[in-house]
């Protein structure tokens, strides 16, 4: 749906109707798990800052890299950008260790190298297509984007106490309308 929005629209444009439709989506499924939460309960002042400061750097951060995404649905060279959006997972685990200092289990690294080398798989482009540097460097961009938002979204939500599904519509509720919102401005 991105990649035919993306054949008329602006990349900006494209990614804020992303968030738009999101928006009921997110209230309906954090009412479906609230189970009467207190927000007075969860949030001290330690707590809410930093889920603020998290959460709103995975929204900016997912905005960026739907942009880089949606720039490399618009080349001519989508297979290659693709595989290297599709690195997200092994970005995503090589930042967790410099920046939040979580490891992975070999098992956790070996899934991660066997995803990539499949994506590589399918996605790659026959040898007649040479590769577009613009492709590569949108996708890395993308992934990277993906990563650091993984990253600080799972941050914000851990500073929240309720469950860990209670924790993730909350951390939804609050990033999809800024992103929303940012988009729109």
């Amino acid at each position: 749906a991105q990649k035919n929005l993306s054949k008329d629209l602006s990349p900006m444009t494209t990614t804020f109707v992303r968030y738009l439709y999101g928006v009921p989506f997110v209230f309906i499924y954090l009412a479906f798990v609230k189970d009467d939460i207190a927000l007075t309960d969860a949030f001290g002042a330690p707590r809410i800052s930093s889920f603020i400061i998290y959460a709103s750097l995975a929204g900016a951060a997912q905005i960026v890299a739907t942009y880089w995404l949606i720039k490399v649905l618009q080349l001519r060279n989508f297979a290659i950008g693709t595989i290297f959006a599709k690195t997200e997972a092994l970005q995503t685990a090589l930042l967790g260790i410099v920046f939040f200092s979580a490891f992975l289990s070999m098992a956790g690294w070996f899934a991660i190298i066997l995803g990539v080398i499949g994506i590589t798989a399918i996605s790659y482009p026959d040898h007649q297509q040479s590769i577009d540097w613009q492709s590569v460097k949108y996708g890395t961009l993308s992934g990277l984007g993906f990563g650091f938002c993984a990253l600080w979204l799972r941050e914000a939500s851990l500073s929240l106490d309720f469950s860990y599904i209670q924790n993730a519509a909350l951390t939804l509720s609050f990033t999809v309308p800024l992103q929303t919102a940012a988009c729109l401005l």
